[in-house]
């Protein structure tokens, strides 16, 4: 065999130099592994291994594993030269330290582990013989004898059902249990009387229960109740195994006793050549197929247990073997220290090897050797030579594991090996981790790199894959090296470089190759053709695509050198044609294809192009353009490009996600059907695409790959990587492997994807685990508190934190260790994130900093053969500080409490003093505030009767003014009608009203009502309207109390109307009832105004005046008269009413009074009012006058009037509005309005520019120093109480007007001529008149001046002067000419005299003066005056 490989690689040489041209050409560099590849024997006779490495990178403690056990949760305990972890297929959570008392340090260097499921612990066994007890509930090791006799030394262990038995140190057995969550220990020793020996040979356990100890001087059993039965006292024993449900028991002189499980002797044998020493020493006995085989150091012996009958079977032969540790089921292995290996099947099949020829084992301390069953093969670990599969399907013979070519996963030097519940293995490395190690298909998706260790290198960037003819892939990566991959290992290996990256590998149908490359252009059969090859010249170098039709042509995509088309490929050197280059865009070509029906797609940055290869010859003419410009797709830049079995092209560009191209019937134009990422898509920016075996279309984007169903456009996305290279797939580099595989080129090796049919294969996958909590960096074996609640958390899916804890890391795990890497996880925390996340590589979700309150952690689980789990949740509730639980608030609310009445009783003493000044103070603040509305009340008819009485004392020789009169009866009964007010708010008030019951007719007292207040709704223009039930009704009813109730309702109403409003007095009979409706259309009542409404001292309904008590009294005077009295809204309206009962039954009988007198049974107002025409003012300015009081207002008319125009207002609202554009001189106004008040409106009129100058006088019942003050600041320039003296009032208002036209006068800049002061007596106003008529009636005169004026006046000139100065402000010669020209603008303006016969007319016979002055006053020229 090796002269036939000797002369191989000569043979390799000679190809190698043959090929030298070639190779200096930089085609492809040869190599003897590439044509020779390892025999698929290393593979396990072509079953293909997926391998990944577990490190110290990764968690673990060591890379030095000696021994693994899984317990029923599927965690996998490790045991390392530096301790213990605990592993989750994702996660590994190293345990620091074995000892139960951190001030005692001991050897972490752990041999053997085992799980005690029942008892919720996990045992270790140290190097030193030192065992460890961690309890998975408390998550830290703890002292198992209860006494500090942990660090007793032991040779070796036996876990059973009834729990733990150490020995081999000499000193007998130490049994160890748990019940109850205490440990019980019991020694068997000769000090103790209940063991035969101290030296113990050796422990073991039937399939009853019953532990057999042997010893050099007899047995003992333990039953599972603890009953201890002595059994060949005196014999020295030399081995057992359990036979049947019993034991046998082997000893020193070859006897051999066979026991059942009740411990009865049930047979009796001898055999020879078995001992204690030399070749005859027992070093291990088994029962097989009903043999007893004995095992010593010269060889193997059987003994049939039926018959007894001896004999040494050739293919057993094994000296010196022992039992190879590992769970095996249906497997029996033993081994000795020189390699040979004999496995016994029960089925009856026995191999015999050697695992370590030429005696490779390194340990010189004894067998190596450990097993694990994995399906029907059992898989053999060696501490020298690696792994090895025996598969009884496949021979006899065990066959090495090789890992994946590229990959470093398995070393040699193994140590410990087990299988998982999955299938997967195990396999412990000396310094070199973990190896899972899954046979066949197990996982979807795996990497594999080109260069391990390169990761994000050019060296493991794929850029290009494609199928060779072999079987075999072709595999480029960007630093121009080039592999082949094969499917059936997994391995790449490298076969050359080149001088340029591959973009482009092609086999056509007669065998000929077609490598593309990116810059060193073209090769066909190895001859390359390039831009600078002049036989065999391209217009590119950049090959990105090759592909054949139908015809047999060739088509080749160039960048920049548009699409070559092969005509007869065969043809040498190969003439290709040039087509497609007509633009920028549409030469750059990255991808051909031709689907089933013959159409050829051509990819390129100008659309996408197709064509019919079928027709005879193609050229740009035959080609359809596909692009964004006419909508014909979505994107123009195409990428990537497939085309389906089912006749649907696929295409991939830059942001526009997958494109499904569905090709018309015919000459029809094809369709498009877009998916993106709002479909599933991971990305958009799609790079390379895809279809799988099952019909399902595969795109690899910058991000991962997404699976698309065709049959609705959804999308499943992976991002299988956990790199970020890793998921960056290449463009254009995807490709099918014969198995079915798909393989993705990324910017991180190789992609390799198992794909299943997601509607047969997959079902639901399993709920993951929560498989650590870590609380503010610290891991539940660093905090007792912290795992008591980890462990309470898996038990109930709840955990409880301090407010302290916020800082939270979960991992998870769903135990699929055969397909960890192709398993995903979502995973959110209702409370806290919106959105799910993903997390691939590690299962770790982390959240910093949360808030005390109550949150719910979800996670669910796939995996590429599964659909997504059920949700694990956990709720996690994050306490409030201490400071802010119930029970501190408490505390607080009793402390508080405690110190306030502490403070309480200190302060108490002096609060009832000050109460009761405050009382007494209050009470005189309410006093003043009553007396001075009472004085505001009070005043106002005063001020009326004071007024109308200067009226009628004045003596001009005429008779007594009846206005006057009316005005003081009126006054008078105001003033009378508020003291009864009084009188009966007391009267109600002590509980003393008493009704006084008349008949009489309602409706005329109520008509008599109603006329008392016509003339103040005709002042304040209030639509003011009675509508009565009838002409009269005679009912029962106290006259004083209705008086006083419908007066106070139509004084409110009346009086907050807004002006033009409207009043109606509604008399409506109601059944049995008499309703008297006040209703207007004001404001209306807050819902906070009318809580207090019939409240005493609640001034007005709207805004501020009155007592406060009127609706008080009315409402209780209703009630007195067994009705009520009501408020509401109705229609917009605001509705007050009076209901009045009109059957007299419900009376009693001294509820009448006596008929009234005969004068006063009339209806009240029918006097009616009297109103006397006022003379012409005496000064034509204008003042406002704004009083609520219709009486006041009347008048302050009356006497303002005699010399100014008068404006009246009735309110605050209507006077802001009116004042502005009125033009008035001055402002008198009351202080207390409805609506606004009068200090609110001075302020607005000094914030209004047309109304900032004009003079306010503050009129008042409120004459006090604060109130004045008050006016003041709002604006006020002058401030007077009521009643007032009218005269005072007539000439503070002429001074305030004269004061504002001579500044507006000087701000112009000087006093203009005619500028005069007002006139306040009738003397001046006559003496005015009297000059006007003279200057008018001697107009004409052109001699008329001054000194005839003070002729025809019969005054000196010098008093003519200073009296028309003084009255006229301007000079006589002056005036007269203003009376000239003003007439002569007069007679221009009727247009029948010309300007010099006006100038005539006027006496000015001077034309050039008259045009001159004419012009000064009035800006032009007479003519131009009188054209208009």
């Amino acid at each position: 065999m090796s002269c036939l490989r000797i002369f191989l690689l000569g043979v390799v040489r000679a190809l190698v130099a043959w090929l030298a041209p070639v190779v200096s050409s930089g085609v492809v560099i040869l190599t003897a592994a590439a044509l020779f590849p390892a025999p698929l024997s290393a593979q396990g006779e072509g079953v293909g291994y997926f391998m990944r490495r577990i490190s110290s990178a990764g968690g673990l403690p060591s890379n030095t594993v000696h021994c693994m056990a899984q317990d029923t949760s599927g965690y996998i305990w490790i045991g390392t030269s530096n301790g213990l972890c605990r592993y989750d297929g994702f996660n590994a959570m190293r345990l620091r330290g074995i000892s139960c008392d951190p001030s005692v340090y001991i050897e972490p260097n752990i041999g053997d582990v085992e799980c005690d499921e029942k008892r919720g612990l996990v045992w270790v066994l140290t190097s030193a013989g030192i065992v460890g007890c961690f309890d998975v509930r408390q998550s830290r090791f703890v002292d198992y004898t209860g006494r500090g006799e942990y660090l007793r030394q032991y040779g070796q262990w036996m876990l059973a059902d009834g729990g733990l038995w150490l020995y081999g140190n000499g000193d007998g057995v130490r049994h160890v249990d748990r019940r109850g969550g205490r440990f019980i220990v019991v020694d068997y020793s000769e000090r103790a009387g209940n063991l035969p020996s101290d030296d113990v040979i050796r422990v073991a356990e039937d399939s009853a229960g019953n532990v057999w100890l042997l010893t050099a001087r007899g047995a003992l059993a333990v039953t599972p109740g603890g009953k201890a039965v002595a059994l060949g006292a005196g014999r020295n024993m030399a081995g057992c195994a359990p036979v049947g449900g019993g034991m046998a028991l082997v000893g020193a002189d070859g006897s051999i006793g066979i026991y059942d499980s009740r411990l009865r002797l049930a047979r009796r044998l001898r055999v020879g050549g078995v001992g204690t020493v030399g070749v005859g020493r027992l070093t291990h006995c088994c029962e097989w197929r009903g043999q007893l085989l004995l095992f010593t150091a010269g060889g193997a012996l059987a003994v049939d247990i039926a018959t007894g009958r001896q004999y040494r079977p050739d293919s057993l032969q094994i000296a010196g073997a022992v039992a190879c540790p590992g769970s095996s089921p249906g497997w029996q292995a033993v081994a000795n220290g020189s390699g040979d290996v004999l496995t016994l099947r029960s089925d009856g099949l026995a191999s015999r090897f050697n695992l370590l020829p030429g005696g490779r084992n390194p340990s010189q301390g004894g067998v190596k050797i450990r097993v694990a069953a994995a399906g029907r093969a059992l898989y053999i670990a060696t501490n020298g030579n690696g792994l090895f599969c025996l598969d009884p399907a496949r021979g006899a013979m065990p066959s090495r594991v090789e890992e994946p070519a590229g990959t470093d996963a398995l070393s040699d030097m193994l140590l410990c090996i087990m299988a998982t519940g999955d299938g997967t293995l195990l396999v412990g490395n000396e310094a070199a981790g973990v190896t899972c190690v899954m046979p066949g298909r197990q996982t979807q998706a795996r990497y594999i790199l080109p260069e391990p260790g390169g990761m994000g290198s050019l060296a493991n960037t794929v850029r290009h894959i494609a199928t060779r003819g072999d079987g075999k892939m072709f595999v480029s990566t960007k630093d121009n090296a080039i592999y082949d991959y094969n499917p059936a290992t997994g391995g790449l290996q490298a076969t050359g470089r080149l001088r340029a990256c591959a973009y482009a590998f092609f086999t056509d149908r007669h065998g000929h190759t077609y490598l593309g490359t990116r810059g060193d252009g073209l090769y066909v059969d190895g001859l390359r053709y390039a831009t600078d090859e002049t036989a065999r010249h391209i217009p590119s170098n950049d090959i990105y695509d090759v592909a054949q039709d139908g015809r047999g042509r060739i088509y080749v995509a160039t960048w920049d050198g548009g699409l070559l088309v092969a005509d007869n490929p065969g043809q040498r050197p190969v003439r290709f044609r040039v087509m497609l280059n007509r633009t920028r865009d549409e030469r750059r070509v990255r991808r051909v294809c031709i689907d089933g029906r013959g159409r050829a797609w051509v990819a390129t940055c100008n659309g996408l192009y197709t064509a019919d290869t079928r027709q005879g010859r193609i050229d740009n003419a035959s080609f359809t353009r596909l692009a964004a410009a006419d909508g014909s797709l979505p994107a123009t830049n195409i990428i990537c490009l497939t085309v389906a079995r089912d006749g649907n092209v696929y295409a991939g560009g830059l942001g526009c996600g997958l494109i499904k191209v569905k090709p018309g019937k015919g000459a029809a134009r094809p369709g498009y059907e877009q998916i993106t990422m709002a479909q599933g898509l991971v990305n958009d920016n799609v790079r390379s695409v895809v279809e799988d075996r099952y019909g399902y279309i595969w795109a690899g984007t910058e991000e991962g790959v997404s699976r698309v169903n065709p049959s609705n456009n959804t999308a499943t996305s992976y991002r299988f990587g956990t790199t970020l290279e890793g998921n960056i797939c290449s463009e254009g580099a995807a490709a099918v492997a014969p198995d079915g595989t798909l393989l993705f080129g990324t910017f991180g090796g190789m992609l390799a994807v198992s794909p299943v049919n997601p509607e047969r294969d997959m079902t639901r996958a399993r709920p993951p685990l929560i498989t650590n909590i870590m609380v503010n960096g610290l891991e539940p074996w660093q905090d007792t508190a912290l795992a008591a609640m980890a462990y309470g958390a898996g038990m109930s899916g709840s955990i409880e934190l301090g407010h302290d804890q916020g800082n939270i890391t979960l991992c998870f795990s769903n135990m699929d260790y055969a397909n960890a890497e192709s398993s995903f996880f979502m995973y959110r925390l209702d409370g806290e994130d919106r959105q799910w996340h993903t997390a691939n590589g590690r299962a770790v979700a982390r959240y910093a900093n949360l808030r005390p309150g109550t949150y719910t952690f979800r996670v669910r689980a796939m995996t590429a053969y599964t659909r997504w789990s059920p949700d694990t949740t956990l709720a996690i509730t994050i306490l409030q500080p201490w400071w802010l639980r119930w029970w501190a608030w408490v505390v607080y609310a009793v402390t508080l409490a405690a110190l306030s009445a502490w403070l309480y009783s200190l302060w108490l003493r002096g609060f009832r003093l000050r109460q009761q000044v405050l009382t007494e103070r209050r009470m005189g603040e309410f006093r003043l505030n009553l007396f001075t509305q009472i004085a505001h009340e009070f005043r106002t008819p005063l001020a009326l009767i004071q007024g109308a009485a200067d009226r009628l004392a004045r003596n001009d020789g005429r008779p007594p003014s009846r206005s006057a009169l009316q005005t003081v009866r009126r006054g008078t009964s105001r003033l009378l009608r508020q003291v009864n007010m009084l009188m009966e708010f007391r009267r109600i008030s002590t509980g003393n009203a008493r009704l006084q019951l008349v008949r009489g007719d309602i409706v005329g007292f109520a008509r008599g009502i109603y006329m008392d207040f016509f003339s103040a709704a005709r002042q304040k223009e209030v639509a003011f309207t009675m509508v009565p039930f009838e002409r009269d009704y005679t009912m029962a009813f106290d006259r004083r109390m209705v008086e006083t109730m419908v007066y106070n309702l139509l004084s409110n109403a009346i009086k907050y109307v807004p002006r033009r409003g409207s009043v109606t007095l509604r008399l409506r009979l109601d059944g049995r009832k008499v309703l008297i409706s006040v209703e207007d259309s004001g404001p209306g009542l807050s819902e906070e105004q009318q809580k207090s409404l019939f409240s005493p001292f609640m001034h007005g309904y709207v805004g501020n005046g009155g007592m406060g008590i009127g609706l008080y009294t009315a409402r209780q005077m209703a009630l007195l008269h067994k009705g009520d009295l009501t408020y509401g809204r109705a229609a917009g309206l605001t509705v007050f009413t009076v209901e009045l009962p009109a059957d007299e039954s419900v009376y009693a009988a001294g509820d009448y009074g006596a008929e009234p007198p005969a004068d006063e049974t009339g209806t009240p107002g029918a006097g009616g009012d009297v109103r006397e025409l006022l003379p012409e003012p005496l000064n034509d300015v204008k003042v406002a006058i704004v009083e609520d009081d219709p009486d006041m207002m009347e008048q302050l008319r009356t006497e303002i009037g005699a010399y100014f125009r008068t404006e009246c207002y009735p309110d605050g609202e209507s006077a802001a509005d009116g004042l502005a554009a009125s033009g008035v001189a001055l402002v008198v106004c009351d202080v207390m309005l409805p609506g606004i008040d009068g200090y609110e409106l001075v302020r607005r009129l000094r914030h209004n520019a047309a109304t900032a100058s004009v003079p306010v006088i503050m009129l008042t019942a409120l004459d006090d120093d604060e109130h004045a003050l008050r006016g003041y600041k709002a604006g006020a320039d002058d401030y007077m109480g009521k009643p007032c003296n009218f005269a005072l009032l007539a000439a503070k208002a002429a001074r305030l007007i004269a004061w504002r036209s001579h500044g507006r006068a000087e701000s112009a800049g000087g006093q203009p001529e005619g500028q005069g002061g007002v006139v306040t007596a009738r003397a001046d106003r006559a003496f005015m008149d009297s000059v006007r008529r003279v200057v008018e009636a001697r107009l004409g005169e052109p001699g008329f001046g001054v000194d005839q004026l003070a002729d025809a006046m019969c005054m000196g000139r010098t008093k003519l002067y200073g009296r028309m100065k003084e009255l006229f402000g301007t000079t006589p010669n002056r005036y007269i000419l203003d009376v000239r020209l003003e007439v002569a603008a007069r007679l221009l303006s009727e247009g029948r005299l010309t300007a010099s016969e006006a100038g005539y007319k006027v006496g000015m016979d001077n034309r050039s003066y008259f045009f001159k002055c004419f012009k000064e006053k009035y800006g032009v020229p007479p003519g131009k005056y009188a054209r208009g």
